[in-house]
């Protein structure tokens, strides 16, 4: 079997895509986030949180998911968008 050593410069810029992917998981399962729509984008070691979310609550825990699973800086850009109510049939 043959094993390369691992070096720097083969691998100098950091795993964005993985990151990324990383965070869209933990929002898809995570149960306060059903309702949003939350995209992520990681550029110039910066994550980048857009979309939408039904209350400040869920856009509080999605910010917080990504300060705990990365040391990077966080820019939220998430837009609370309150669920319309349903109407419901008149008497």
């Amino acid at each position: 079997m043959l094993l390369l050593p691992f070096s720097a410069q083969l691998a100098p810029f950091p795993n964005h895509c993985a990151t990324s992917a990383a965070l869209r998981c933990l929002f898809a399962y995570s149960r306060e986030l059903e309702d949003s729509q939350i995209e992520v984008e990681v550029a110039d070691g910066v994550i980048i949180l857009t979309g939408s979310a039904p209350c400040d609550a869920a856009v509080r825990k999605a910010v917080g998911i990504a300060t705990d699973l990365t040391s990077k800086p966080v820019l939220n850009h998430i837009q609370v968008k309150a669920t319309s109510p349903t109407a419901s049939p008149e008497p």
